[in-house]
């Protein structure tokens, strides 16, 4: 009983771990419209919407950013960008002349991104049930919005 319960923790602990570097390092989980474009990972939707807000100063989202930045310039094998070149590397410097729109039509797709994002972090520290929330609001926007466009194409042809 006890060896279960340990290769349990064992398992949680390398999850949260995979967990925090796939939304750290911005692997592209999906392709959703936001303020900057075309978003591919939670950090990206989620600091596009913290910088057009500015609900929170610069340098929280650029400093998420940055090390999926860095990730991206070595598998690209490219120089590594300077911290004051980020928004412009992500289309973040005209936020405040797009509409909140966007948003509101991907309100999941926000909501999960910030809670994929937090659970991220404080998986870490072994409280990784926020990111299971977030992970799991993102699949079902994503999943409505794939029927969707099924219900469309149906109707269509």
């Amino acid at each position: 009983m006890a060896s279960s319960k340990r290769w349990a923790r064992i398992i949680s602990s390398i999850a949260s771990f995979l967990h925090f570097f796939i939304i750290i390092l911005q692997v592209p989980v999906f392709r959703v419209p936001c303020r900057t474009g075309t978003c591919t990972s939670p950090i990206e939707v989620m600091s596009s919407h913290l910088m057009a807000t500015e609900l929170y100063p610069a340098f929280g989202p650029k400093a998420l950013l940055y090390p999926g930045a860095i990730a991206r310039s070595y598998i690209k094998n490219r120089t590594f960008p300077s911290y004051s070149k980020l928004p412009k590397l992500y289309n973040l410097t005209n936020l405040r002349k797009t509409s909140a729109s966007t948003d509101l039509r991907h309100l999941e797709i926000l909501t999960g991104s910030y809670l994929a994002v937090a659970g991220a972090v404080l998986g870490l520290a072994r409280l990784d049930r926020t990111s299971l929330f977030g992970t799991l609001l993102i699949l079902w926007a994503l999943t409505r919005r794939g029927a969707k466009s099924l219900r469309f194409k149906a109707k269509t042809m």
